[in-house]
């Protein structure tokens, strides 16, 4: 009996087995097809990071703290009355014989006077009193090439007259504060008032501060590499940085190359090859100080850096021609010189300013110098931008083969990168985590294909046979495709229906049910992804352009004294810990003053950084 229909399709009909049968017979010559050419389906993660977390783990271990520590001489005389005090003091002494006031307002009426000038009524004798102060201030760069080519701001390693001012208020507060006590004592007798005292203080601190004489010393500059420290953690260690090229701020740019010099291969970020456009998403990673240098956080915390997003929000140019980048993403003093990416990871631009209000206040937008000054300025250092870093290549596969759940590859991988350069810092977590991946059975590494040996049966399972397995594949593909016309067009039979045969076999000797391994192409082993790292691009040399910073680098806490700037930003760092043989010494220009052309634009790290201040007096 002829079986109920649905739809015109009999329940009995084996027209749907067959179309099991083919598929199955397909998927299965396919996959045995691809097995034999050595080809594998690449998997999807399970939970596949995003863009932050692969940049993070891409460019932390070649964003780097950068350090530079100023010592300062700073001179004072002895303070006595001028020609200009002597008389007020007789006018004082006429009016006190006139018994116009008492004994207190005598001193009253004298420094009353003497605090609206006392450059006038003062006046430094003998021998000067000298104090040695030293400050540290901190800005972020990158490691751009092997060899220790490092880039960051100019004016994070170069001293102008905001340092100087940050001395000369430091050591000023000392001098006054020593004087004060001593002017107070010798005229206790004459019953002071609080507002004669107040006077007293107001005129020793102005005349320090219009007398003061800062000597400043070359600036030491080091790079504060992150490394591995014993129990896996990120630990800093100073290398002495020779400053090898400083933009000139005549023509607008503001990028320094330092290099420092240790054994193996460097981790490193790669260069783009194009600048961003307006709209595109950029991503700052560097050191902001409020956010990194903070009491309650471990020093492996204040090592690590800090990845914020924004877009560039418009393209502009200095009035010296030079192209600028502004972008939203968030940026803090401290980041200056902090590396810019883009999605892939390529550096795009270096962080170099914040935008100010007429009040002093953060704008919200912030500048990048862009791709081809950076690139410029590598080029006059001499730094070689064509050979990769092995040790960043290998460690970029090797993520790229930890995310594709390629563990066993990957932790070969990683031991190779620990072996090119062991004071890696992220690489021992890297290992550890691939390891006990491995151990949980999460590892999905395929087995190793065959080696192409050029002869014998090598060839046949080397490239050639890749070929001719996607040849075979097509083939396979059109035949199959021809035999489903054919059977389409073939009227459908039910069992028991006219012109049925029971016994007849299934046509063009095909399996009527299951047919061949359907599931063989089912749990193939899987390919790593595409690393993320582009090829090294072409690096063209930068136009010439103009834009002037207003400060450099500024220290992350205030020297002793009144604090001098608006954005305190925690505790001192502890000063640099030089090896005791550097390798080299850092060769740094004597400090110059840089002009303040921009009033409204101010450096990133403008802000009172971590000094190590030792006070004396002596009468040299």
């Amino acid at each position: 009996m002829q079986g109920d229909t649905t739809k015109g399709i009999g329940v009995g009909d084996r027209r749907p087995a067959r179309w099991r049968a083919i598929a199955r017979g397909a998927a299965a010559t396919v996959a045995a097809t691809a097995l034999s050419a050595g080809m594998w389906v690449v998997p999807a993660s399970a939970n596949p990071p995003t863009t932050e977390t692969k940049l993070a783990e891409y460019t932390n271990p070649a964003v780097q703290i950068i350090t530079t520590e100023y010592h300062a001489t700073v001179k004072l005389g002895r303070i006595e009355f001028s020609k200009a005090g002597q008389q007020l003091i007789v006018r004082a002494y006429v009016k006190l014989l006139r018994r116009e006031f008492g004994a207190g307002g005598f001193i009253s009426y004298i420094f009353d006077r003497a605090q609206r000038d006392p450059a006038r009524y003062l006046k430094e004798t003998g021998r000067k009193r000298t104090q040695k102060l030293s400050a540290q201030f901190v800005g972020s760069g990158f490691i751009a090439n092997r060899d220790g080519y490092v880039i960051t701001a100019r004016h994070v390693v170069t001293p102008d007259a905001d340092v100087k001012k940050l001395f000369a208020e430091s050591g000023a507060a000392n001098f006054a504060r020593a004087d004060s006590k001593a002017w107070l004592k010798e005229f206790a007798k004459f019953d002071l008032s609080t507002g004669a005292m107040r006077n007293i203080v107001r005129t020793m601190s102005g005349f320090a501060q219009a007398k003061v004489h800062v000597d400043l010393g070359r600036p030491i500059v080091a790079v504060r590499l992150g490394v591995a420290s014993g129990t896996g953690q990120r630990v800093g260690k100073n290398q002495p940085a020779e400053v090898v090229f400083r933009s000139d701020p005549a023509l607008g740019a503001d990028v320094a190359v330092l290099r420092i010099r240790v054994d193996g291969s460097l981790p490193t970020v790669p260069l783009g090859s194009d600048s961003p456009q307006q709209g595109e998403q950029v991503y700052i990673n560097a050191f902001p100080a409020a956010a990194t240098y903070l009491k309650d956080f471990s020093k492996a915390s204040q090592l690590q850096p800090t990845l914020t997003k924004g877009s560039i929000t418009a393209l502009k140019t200095t009035s010296g021609g030079t192209p600028i980048l502004q972008t939203d993403a968030n940026a803090m003093p401290g980041s200056s010189g902090g590396a810019a990416f883009n999605e892939d990871g390529q550096v795009v631009g270096i962080l170099v300013w914040g935008a100010t209000d007429q009040n002093g206040s953060g704008a919200g937008q912030y500048y990048l110098m862009p791709l081809d000054v950076i690139k410029d300025a590598l080029s006059r250092s001499g730094a070689d931008l064509t050979t990769p870093s092995q040790t960043t290549v290998i460690y970029d596969r090797a993520l790229d083969d930890f995310h594709s759940e390629y563990y066993s590859k990957a932790l070969g991988e990683f031991q190779q990168v620990k072996a090119l350069f062991p004071a890696h810092a992220y690489v021992d977590a890297f290992i550890a985590k691939s390891q006990t991946e491995i151990n949980a059975g999460h590892d999905k590494t395929p087995p190793p294909p065959a080696q192409e040996t050029g002869d014998g049966f090598g060839s046949l399972f080397g490239t050639p046979m890749i070929i001719v397995g996607i040849a075979l594949v097509i083939v396979v593909a059109a035949g199959l495709t021809v035999v489903l016309v054919v059977l389409r067009r073939r009227p459908g039979m039910a069992p028991g229906g006219p012109g049925s045969d029971p016994g007849a076999q299934p046509p063009y000797g095909l399996p009527p049910t299951g047919g061949g391994p359907a599931g063989a192409a089912l749990g193939l082993p899987q390919q790593p992804q595409v690393p993320m790292t582009a090829p090294q691009p072409a690096y063209p040399q930068a136009p010439a352009g103009s834009i002037n910073p207003i400060a450099t680098g500024m220290p992350v806490a205030p020297l002793t004294g009144p604090a001098s700037a608006t954005h305190p930003a925690g505790p001192p760092l502890e000063p640099p810990q030089q090896p005791a043989n550097p390798l080299s010494e850092p060769t740094v220009e004597q400090p110059t003053d840089a002009p303040d052309v921009f009033p409204g634009w101010e450096p990133i790290d403008y802000i009172p950084s971590v000094p190590t201040t030792h006070s004396q007096e002596s009468n040299t």
